[in-house]
């Protein structure tokens, strides 16, 4: 997680201290330390997005369109195999936990 700073003071700004320390509650998303990484520390990307909240949008539109255009297929398939181990060990597990009841009810 990079350290914000405010480019006219140098001090960091805070947001930054809020999330740097200990008992700041929730961790960041893994979106946020995402962008973090990717983004360099210069730059406060979560003030530009509350600056330009059109343009932010915008481009995490284009870039999920672009993203589901080149990857869709391969993303759909990685989806129906997780949902469809997860549904088949919920009913594993009904059907185990039925059945030592002495049946269904």
């Amino acid at each position: 997680m990079g350290v914000h700073s405010d480019s006219r003071t140098g001090s960091r700004t805070a947001d930054s201290q809020r999330r740097d320390s200990p008992s700041a509650g929730p961790r960041p998303s893994t979106a946020d330390r995402w962008v973090d990484e990717l983004v360099p520390e210069e730059v406060d990307w979560r003030d530009l997005v509350c600056r330009y909240p059109v343009t932010a949008i915008s481009l995490a539109a284009l870039g999920g369109f672009l993203v589901g255009w080149s990857q869709g297929s391969r993303i759909v398939a990685q989806v129906s195999d997780v949902a469809s181990s997860r549904v088949s060990a919920t009913v594993d597990r009904y059907f185990d936990s039925a059945y030592r009841r002495g049946g269904p009810r």
